[in-house]
């Protein structure tokens, strides 16, 4: 009903043709939980959100009262009801969408990249959710590029490329291919999870100078950088410097102030506290915009083009040698082929490399990206490291 196009072959749900089936009624027996969560969210708070769907089917109040509780439960977003959903990091958001579908308690789940913006935590909880469901004999099917959480839980592993079905396996299956082969397929991490979680976001610190030393004056500083937002502080006291050619991971659980931080560099938000520097010199809020481009989570609020090629020369003086450049980033990022393409129409992992294509044309000298790898599969993740 969304897409336009020609659709043949037939679905069947419960024995009945899909097609007989009016879409409203199909959510009662199949939960979605989209790539993007913002775009199924329909109220203000976490706790009407996941009451929706349930109001919605007619569902009395008392029992939509405690499916309500019961799913924040098994989410672990109890503390989060009466929050507003935009206020959210995209972690919790995204818990709170798995929840609005478990409150309906449909019989099938389709999820679309649930862990992308999970942390290690998280995650882990997700795996003891989907288990769960396991358990209570719900069919679950999640299109995933991360499957560590998933080794020990998903029957079958079924593998998509370019619309058809290469290869059918077990996860034992998928365990003893050869490693270039699985990290092909998927984004697995071989490496063993961290014995530690990290404090909270608050209490972070950062090093004077993050990686090897050297003799450069650094191009970005932070000097003591506070942020809160009411009574909840975010960032407290934040320090650190970054030299030129250097690339500093800022890592830490969901809602640890990891965005809100790449907002404040970006001038995005104004802090409450602390001195930003650019090559040693202060940057008012406003001035900082020019020289850090910020690469934000939720790329459809910024793209803005007709086209990949209109994405990219969007309010510039346009030159041979400026369409040369755009056209040699959407090759090196193998966006090259949807040059003509609506930007709204590309998969999430192609609007990251789309946005990243932007900030090089731009020749931002300081780049954050928030969360660049959510939606990307393990080949393209490369191809970014390797244009950065």
């Amino acid at each position: 009903y969304f897409f336009t196009g020609e659709l043949s072959g037939e679905v069947w749900l419960f024995g009945k043709n899909m097609a007989e089936i009016p879409s409203w009624e199909r959510g009662k027996y199949v939960g979605n939980v989209f790539q993007d969560p913002r775009s199924q969210f329909f109220a203000n708070e976490v706790a009407g959100e996941i009451a929706f769907g349930c109001e919605n089917y007619g569902v009395p109040h008392d029992e939509i009262v405690k499916r309500v509780q019961d799913a924040a439960e098994a989410l672990s977003i109890t503390n989060l009801l009466e929050q507003k959903v935009r206020y959210l990091s995209y972690g919790m958001r995204q818990r709170v969408a798995i929840a609005s579908a478990e409150a309906i308690d449909p019989d099938i789940y389709v999820m679309d990249e649930p862990s992308a913006n999970l942390d290690m935590g998280a995650a882990e909880d997700f795996a003891a959710f989907v288990r769960l469901l396991k358990k209570q004999g719900k069919t679950i099917l999640i299109a995933e590029h991360r499957l560590y959480y998933l080794r020990d839980i998903a029957d079958r592993i079924v593998y998509l490329n370019k619309g058809e079905i290469v290869s059918v396996m077990t996860p034992q299956e998928m365990n003893i291919l050869p490693h270039e082969q699985g990290m092909a397929s998927s984004r697995v991490p071989y490496c063993e999870a961290p014995t530690r979680k990290p404090a909270h976001g608050a209490e972070y610190s950062f090093p004077a100078n993050s990686g090897k030393e050297t003799e450069q004056k650094p191009l970005l500083s932070v000097e003591r950088l506070h942020k809160r937002f009411g009574l909840h502080e975010v960032l407290k006291d934040v320090s650190f410097s970054c030299s030129p050619g250097e690339i500093v991971a800022i890592v830490g659980p969901n809602a640890a102030g990891k965005s809100t931080l790449g907002k404040l560099l970006s001038g995005l938000l104004k802090e409450d506290g602390g001195t930003i520097r650019f090559a040693e010199k202060p940057l008012k809020k406003c001035r900082r915009r020019g020289v850090i481009w910020y690469i934000m989570q939720d790329l459809d609020s910024q793209l803005f083009g007709e086209s990949l090629t209109d994405e990219l020369l969007t309010g510039k003086k346009v030159t041979p040698a400026l369409k040369l450049r755009a056209d040699e980033l959407l090759t090196l990022l193998n966006l090259a082929e949807f040059a003509d393409r609506h930007p709204a129409t590309l998969s999430g992992g192609q609007k990251q490399r789309l946005a990243l294509a932007v900030a090089l044309l731009n020749e931002a000298p300081v780049i954050v990206l928030d969360e660049p790898t959510s939606g990307l599969d393990g080949p393209f993740g490369q191809v970014c490291e390797a244009a950065c």
